[in-house]
Order: structure tokens, then C-alpha cells, then sequence
């Protein structure tokens, strides 16, 4: 294993194991959670907004190293920003951050952003909901 691989193996398993976004909120405003059920990867997430920024997210994650990774990485590319900025966030974004492109695992990398993107805006559509709001990844995502 090259330097560059073996030093995003070691940052993807940081991220996956040892995220200070890794819990559940005590009062968020909203939670969700969802899956990919052809590899059986699951993320819930308890989700605080305010004033239209997202103040504080957490998030339970099981499945393969990337999925749990990519949770770990989105809580910091997603605090204090606003709501239409975590919308524009995609695989760029989470391949610079975890150091590695996923050409054969792109669901994997985006479950946890897609579930989060998703319980956005059925939150943006029923504000007064706190769900949980369900979300499975679709067939085409990263497609």
C-alpha cells in the first residue's frame, strides 16, 4: 500500500471510530435515519437547527469503514453551516476530506450525506415534524 492509500486508511478509520459527532442529540430539532438495504449500511441522525444554520448534528452509524467515515467527516463539514450549503454538499466535498476517490463505493461515501440531505428537506416541507423521517438511498445515487 502506497503512502497516500495507507494515510487515508488511517484517516477514514479515525473518522469512522473515534468522531466526536458519534451519539444522539438530547433536544434536536429534527432526527432521520436511513439506509442502503443491498449492503445492509444504516445511519440515524439527530439534527439541531437555528436561524437556518445546522448548529450541531450527531449521528449512529453501522456498517462498512466508509459510510461510518463519511458520518464522521460530514459533522464537521456541516456545523454552523446553513441549510442550502449542506444541500450543495456532494462527493467532492467528502473525497477531499477523507483523502481518497470511491469510483466503486460512491454509495457507500454518500449514505451519510443523502440521508441528512433528505431528512432536510422533508424537515423544510413539515417544519413542525421532528420525525424520525425514513430515507433509503436510491438505486441511481452517485450515478
Amino acid at each position: 500500500m502506497n503512502d497516500d492509500r495507507a494515510l487515508a486508511a488511517e484517516l477514514m478509520q479515525e473518522y469512522a471510530e473515534n468522531s466526536p459527532f458519534h451519539g444522539v442529540l438530547s433536544t434536536p430539532t429534527f432526527s432521520v435515519e436511513g439506509g442502503n438495504p443491498a449492503c445492509g449500511d444504516k445511519i440515524s441522525m439527530t439534527v439541531k437547527l437555528e436561524d437556518g444554520l445546522v448548529k450541531e448534528a450527531k449521528f449512529i452509524a453501522h456498517g462498512c469503514l466508509i459510510s461510518r467515515a463519511a458520518a464522521g467527516l460530514m459533522g464537521e463539514l456541516i456545523e454552523n453551516k446553513s441549510v442550502e450549503q449542506v444541500l450543495g454538499l456532494g462527493i467532492k466535498e467528502l473525497e477531499q476530506g477523507l483523502g481518497a476517490e470511491f469510483r466503486s463505493r460512491v454509495k457507500c461515501v454518500l449514505l451519510p450525506l443523502h440521508v441528512l440531505q433528505e431528512g432536510l428537506k422533508q424537515h423544510q416541507k413539515n417544519p413542525i415534524c421532528a420525525g424520525p423521517f425514513h430515507v433509503l438511498v436510491p438505486r441511481n445515487l452517485g450515478m
